[in-house]
């Protein structure tokens, strides 16, 4: 069965709003009342999942309570940031020499200890109501962050095994082979843990965006096709899709998204820009450009509202029923 239902078009950003909590319980029914069914959700290793050695559930817990008193499910992502209570020498290194907060990808020790842990989580909780999403690193967006970070132990060591010398070299042809089988690695086997539950179904965050910009490298985005025939093999019943920034890219990047999509059966969900954005036309764009739905923050921390304003319920219910005439005419023909 699929986590999202045929008629749901409406994912609701939820994040800690700027006063440092999030948005109450009367609000989310009326979110859910206006057509919002699933709660989007970052969660991080600052909420220290791993505590002395052993799983804390509090967090997701109440978290999923929250959500049972609202009647919405919860779409989780996991991990914004990952713990960093790790051994040193299982992180990546930056050129610098300075450890970033992600576990190597060439450590297999540590990848296996990530799996272990994400596989924790997911057979506790995975339900009708919950999914969880691959996170990642840093706002979901990429693999790695925006420059080279394989100065690490076993990323050298990986290198000199594939009859390398000296430090990888992603400008090189051959360092940049290197670097894009290793992401291939790491997203295939990382993904096949969200797949085997009982959705069966691949979400996933990646940008486009970022592989078309020439200032940053590195990051992986450029792969994104290959990922996608590597997610393929492990026979997902959907492939799903959220485009944080989609708008303000334009219809070069539109069409980019459409084309992709259509190629491998993507679902898209796309950031609204908040109620601004649906106030501002994007949920009508949306629906005339055959989006399969929208991620909307009401409340978001970049916005700054903390409760559910009147207008903002009407433009959530307004965008959740032109969607939904959209398909009773595809399906009146």
């Amino acid at each position: 069965m699929a986590f999202l239902k045929d008629n749901e078009y409406l994912i609701f950003m939820d994040c800690e709003m700027r006063n440092g909590l999030f948005l109450g319980d009367d609000d989310l029914l009326r979110l859910r009342d206006a057509g919002m069914r699933t709660a989007y959700l970052n969660y991080t290793w600052w909420d220290k999942f791993i505590v002395n050695g052993a799983p804390n559930w509090e967090y997701f817990d109440r978290y999923l309570e929250r959500m049972h008193k609202a009647d919405m499910k919860a779409l989780i992502s996991l991990w914004l940031f990952q713990s960093n209570n790790y051994p040193t020498d299982w992180y990546c290194l930056k050129e610098s020499r300075h450890r970033i907060n992600a576990l190597s990808p060439w450590c297999a020790e540590a990848q296996a200890e990530h799996r272990r842990v994400l596989r924790l989580v997911i057979d506790n909780y995975t339900s009708d109501n919950v999914q969880f999403t691959m996170g990642q690193h840093q706002g979901n967006e990429r693999v790695l962050i925006n420059q080279p970070a394989y100065y690490d132990y076993y990323a050298i060591r990986d290198w000199h095994a594939h009859g390398h010398d000296g430090i990888p070299d992603h400008t090189t042809p051959e360092g940049n082979e290197w670097l894009r089988q290793s992401y291939i690695r790491l997203m295939t086997d990382l993904m096949s843990v969200f797949v085997d539950t009982q959705h069966r179904e691949v979400w996933y965050m990646l940008s486009r965006y970022k592989a078309g910009r020439s200032d940053i490298s590195c990051h992986g985005c450029e792969w994104i096709d290959d990922y996608l025939k590597a997610w393929k093999k492990l026979k997902p019943k959907s492939i799903n899709h959220i485009s944080f920034n989609y708008f303000p890219y334009g219809q070069e990047y539109w069409d980019l998204i459409h084309n992709k999509n259509h190629e491998y059966h993507v679902n898209e969900f796309v950031g609204a820009e908040y109620c601004e954005g649906l106030r501002d036309g994007n949920g009508a764009l949306a629906v005339k450009q055959g989006l399969r739905g929208m991620i909307v923050g009401p409340t978001h921390t970049l916005i700054g509202h903390t409760s559910i304003d009147d207008w903002m319920w009407q433009q959530i219910y307004g965008t959740h029923n032109a969607f939904t005439q959209r398909e009773q005419e595809r399906a009146n023909g």
